[in-house]
């Protein structure tokens, strides 16, 4: 590690939006160590430069998020971590951006609700697999450097960051910004370019032409990070479980002993 202040965001050659953790503090006042959990999206362009930057880091750990097809097509290009893929967490898939297409039903309203019933169900849905990350969390190593992704490193990996900071005891307000640094960090234009080329591309071959609504502008909720996603989240998680602490442990599964040791091995005074 490196003797110079700490950096939320870091810079790995063939890497994106890879950002520290560390820093935030909780309604106690301690703060969540710096260089230990690393937030991220997809690993597959590591180039040499890269591997080396997270050779500096000690990132010892991969926890991956993403279904099989991802990890077949993007597979992750790290050597010397343990990984974890099985979580296999489905989400909003483009899958139904594609057949809102299909039936000519595409729009910015549609692909907003989509995504934003995403973070809705995700309450429920990701609850288990959730819990699952956390306790793995609970249980490494004080020495464990610890990053996890998705695709982008939005929706799936920002709900999993939410999650980490709020059993840490983190106010809510930042978790959010944590969230939005997501808008200044990622290329979303790159990201924007990608999902209409393939939603097109799929559209095209399904019905032999491509429907007026198929613009860029009706696909740009889907590749955004927006405040009102991750508010749904947290109203939702209220609604249905009262708190976050009913959350974290009727929900998440997590007993007291996992979050007394997930705030020993990730909380300094």
């Amino acid at each position: 590690m490196s003797d110079s202040a700490p950096q939320r965001v870091q810079i790995i050659d063939g890497a994106f939006n890879f950002r520290d953790l560390g820093g935030y503090r909780n309604l106690q006042g301690q703060q969540v160590c710096w260089g230990r959990v690393f937030r991220s999206g997809h690993l597959s362009g590591i180039t040499p430069e890269g591997q080396l930057a997270i050779n500096q880091l000690g990132l010892s750990h991969i926890h991956d998020f993403r279904i099989g097809h991802e990890q077949k097509a993007y597979p992750t290009l790290l050597e010397n971590v343990v990984r974890y893929e099985h979580y296999q967490m489905d989400f909003a898939s483009l899958e139904q951006v594609i057949d809102l297409a299909r039936k000519e039903q595409l729009s910015a309203q549609d692909a907003y609700k989509l995504m934003q019933q995403g973070y809705i169900d995700a309450v429920q849905n990701l609850a288990c697999t959730l819990g699952d990350f956390l306790k793995q969390l609970s249980r490494a190593s004080k020495e464990a450097v610890i990053g996890f992704h998705c695709m982008a490193g939005k929706d799936r990996t920002g709900i999993a960051a939410a999650s980490f900071l709020m059993a840490l005891d983190i106010p809510e307000e930042t978790i959010i910004e944590d969230y939005l640094l997501t808008q200044q960090h990622l290329d979303h234009d790159h990201i924007l370019d990608f999902v209409y080329e393939l939603v097109r591309s799929n559209v095209l071959e399904t019905l032999g032409h491509v429907p007026s609504c198929v613009e860029r502008s009706a696909l740009r909720p889907y590749c955004v990070a927006d405040e009102g996603y991750i508010e749904s989240f947290f109203s939702t998680m209220k609604l249905e479980f009262g708190s976050r602490e009913k959350y974290l442990s009727e929900g998440l599964g997590l007993r007291p002993d996992d979050l007394c040791q997930l705030r020993q091995n990730f909380l300094i005074a």
